[in-house]
């Protein structure tokens, strides 16, 4: 799990410039939470094994205003709203992605 979320980290830092997002997908312990339309403002409360996460959506761009981690690194890493943009809780594996409208923006690539 945690070389997925470094390959994913190294992938956004690679990718440099980004496409505006159309989708926000979240993603709990690797599957999918649910999709969300980028362009609705809406606060969605992730609770996953015990562990609440608050995302927001606000005119266009997403961020993690909430989490109940210790490190609250993605609560700091404040709004994306490109399509090679992630927010990763580690502790809480809990995981934002911006995509494209059919939501096949972010491949994963394994050797």
């Amino acid at each position: 799990m945690l070389l997925i979320i470094l390959g994913i980290a190294a992938t956004i830092l690679i990718a440099g410039e980004s496409d505006p997002g159309k989708k926000v997908v979240i993603k709990a312990g690797g599957e999918i939470y649910g999709t969300y339309d980028l362009s609705k403002n809406q606060t969605i409360k992730v609770r996953f094994q015990g562990h609440q996460n608050n995302v927001t959506i606000k005119d266009g761009k997403v961020s993690m205003v909430f989490s109940d981690c210790r490190n609250q690194n993605c609560v700091h890493q404040g709004a994306i709203s490109g399509t090679s943009q992630a927010i990763i809780c580690l502790p809480n594996q809990v995981v934002v992605e911006v995509v494209g409208e059919k939501g096949e923006d972010i491949d994963v690539i394994s050797n």
